[in-house]
């Protein structure tokens, strides 16, 4: 596993598209950006590419919303944490994207600190759930006894992530 984070960046506005990467580009990560949802998903999926640490994706785009693709990546077993760009009077959204999992969010307008500050923790986050997951894919298969409780450690770290975005949410509000 590399050491370099990777974001992806989803939205359908070309211009605050390539502002969010700039300013990501910026702090020393690696983006890869796309103008519609459909496009990261078949990105992800393909075994040739380098999968993303986090996602930064804006909430509401024609076609596919934010909180449809959050629910494709989880469908694939992605538990990358996926940070979401919306308005302050999207309240209803941003509750549902927590139920499914959203990691943080960020307000439009936001200043290129917030982003910096952001999307250095959804990447440190998802780096730190990859390596816990190879550790944990590791000592299952060294131990298949062990499952059930690596399973269950394993959910553990799912609520800690809910709960973090939940702070989000509060800290927003």
């Amino acid at each position: 596993m590399s050491d370099r984070r990777l974001l992806a960046v989803v939205d359908d506005e070309d211009d605050l598209r390539e502002f969010l990467c700039s300013v990501v580009q910026g702090q020393g990560y690696d983006t890869v950006d796309f103008g519609r949802p459909d496009e990261l998903l078949a990105y992800v999926q393909d075994p040739q590419k380098a999968k993303p640490t986090a996602i930064l994706s804006d909430i509401n785009m024609p076609g596919m919303s934010g909180l449809d693709l959050l629910t494709k990546v989880r469908g694939f077993g992605h538990r990358l944490p996926v940070v979401f760009l919306t308005g302050n009077h999207q309240t209803e959204s941003v509750v549902q994207a927590v139920r499914l999992g959203a990691s943080d969010f960020l307000f439009k307008p936001c200043k290129p600190i917030e982003i910096e500050l952001v999307v250095n923790r959804a990447l440190e986050l998802g780096h730190r759930i990859e390596q816990v997951t190879q550790a944990l894919t590791t000592l299952k298969n060294q131990n298949p006894a062990l499952a059930k409780d690596l399973d269950a450690l394993e959910n553990m770290m799912r609520y800690e992530t809910l709960s973090k975005a939940l702070n989000a949410v509060k800290r927003a509000s």
